[in-house]
């Protein structure tokens, strides 16, 4: 008899194959165009139910996690009831296959890891990078895809931008009524493509680490990891650009002030702030002002301070249940959006999440970073990713799936330092 985790190993490896496949390919399902990943979320959510146990047993995934998003899943269905429908509700009820995803898969990875089976983080790394390249040609002529990866090795951004939405096909992700908005949609596949390089990068470190004596299989995914994340980074997104300067701020200080200088909190500040130092040192450079400025034509916000002014002007408006009328425009933020839609209720309950995910990091920090290295700290920078998205993203400031697929790993690594696991491992 198949045992459920021989079926829950089968599950994470056909999700694999349609993991990355964000752009040109999908399916028509009761009138919605749903795109090829939507059936790697559904599997991987279907994990959770099978370790119902385990994760209930998890005090900081269902307290601190879960809890949080049913009261908001809750509120939003009570406000709309009382007062009238919620522009964001359905934007924030798509948030919940995808978090049941990433937790089900970063269960199935914290098995894996913490069983040394590293051999199937090495084969979903391999079939989810197959998987994108094989999409990319299919969606896309050859002489596009080779033009986009002669743009991304000379970091010709400007042109990138072009080759991107030619090779991604844009016009099979965007209706025909946004066609207008064509300027800015490099940003979306610059955040998708930045979060799979990321997961990739991260879980090939961690299963290099652990198993040593097994690297080569590893280092045979690296090259590709590495090209998508340099395309993710010539294409730029401001959301990308902010979430990589977070993880290396985090990464440098973690492991100079642990690792390096033995606990000396100077230098690892002295880190952070000098990599900021040379990232402002950068844009000022002329090919950096190129760069930036053909990321938001010279306003960096690209029109979220003015929303947030905007709102700030109507917050007299809120009541106890938010605002009477629903949000006029995006206001790519989800404090806005919790405010005037839910009320003051939601926002705590989010903020208790947000103040979980920017804490965890820090909790056996030191312990997770010697054993398990940069993979690890990488992994948890996430948690401190996922609160500045929610502060900047578009789609009312809910994170899509390109997030939700990094808080798998956020998970992977709480579940190595979560108590009794983290001792038994170590005593190994």
């Amino acid at each position: 008899m198949i045992s459920l985790t021989t079926v829950r190993t089968a599950l994470v490896l056909l999700a694999g194959v349609f993991f990355s496949l964000f752009f040109g390919f999908e399916l028509p399902i009761a009138g919605f165009r749903v795109e090829l990943n939507t059936i790697a979320v559904l599997l991987l959510a279907s994990i959770v139910p099978m370790r119902f146990i385990s994760v209930i047993q998890d005090k900081f995934i269902t307290f601190w996690i879960l809890s949080p998003f049913a009261i908001i899943a809750f509120l939003y269905g009570a406000v709309s009831l009382l007062m009238n429908s919620r522009v964001s509700f359905m934007p924030f009820m798509a948030q919940m296959p995808f978090l049941f995803a990433a937790i089900g898969l970063g269960f199935e990875l914290s098995d894996w890891v913490r069983s040394r089976q590293v051999f199937k983080i090495y084969a979903f790394n391999y079939i989810v990078l197959i998987s994108f390249f094989v999409g990319l040609i299919a969606n896309s002529s050859f002489n596009d895809v080779a033009t986009l990866v002669r743009h991304t090795v000379e970091l010709e951004a400007s042109g990138l931008v072009t080759s991107a939405r030619r090779t991604f096909n844009v016009n099979d992700f965007v209706k025909e009524d946004q066609i207008g908005t064509l300027a800015n949609n490099h940003n979306r596949i610059s955040q998708h493509t930045f979060a799979l390089s990321f997961f990739c990068l991260s879980t090939l470190a961690l299963a290099m680490k652990v198993s040593p004596q097994h690297r080569l299989f590893g280092i045979g995914a690296l090259p590709a990891s590495l090209f998508i994340l340099l395309f993710s980074l010539v294409l730029l997104s401001g959301q990308s650009l902010g979430q990589l300067l977070l993880t290396v701020s985090f990464c440098l200080f973690v492991h100079i002030f642990i690792v390096v200088s033995k606990n000396s909190l100077f230098w690892g500040i002295t880190a952070v702030v000098g990599v900021n130092v040379l990232a402002l040192i950068f844009a000022g450079t002329e090919y950096g002002q190129h760069w930036m400025n053909r990321l938001s034509s010279d306003n960096v916000s690209t029109g979220r301070v003015d929303r947030w002014l905007y709102y700030w002007g109507e917050i007299a408006d809120v009541t106890v249940l938010g605002s009477d009328h629903s949000l006029p425009i995006d206001p790519h933020n989800i404090v806005v959006s919790l405010l005037f839609e839910i009320g003051p209720l939601g926002l705590i309950f989010f903020a208790a999440l947000a103040i979980a995910c920017v804490i965890r990091p820090f909790v056996n920090l030191k312990s997770g970073a010697l054993r398990y290295g940069i993979g690890y700290t990488a992994s948890m920078s996430v948690g401190l990713q996922i609160v500045f998205v929610a502060m900047i993203a578009g789609g009312y400031g809910f994170p899509g799936w390109a997030e939700f697929s990094k808080f798998s790993i956020f998970v992977l690594a709480h579940r190595l330092t979560r108590m009794p696991y983290f001792e038994t491992e170590g005593n190994s």
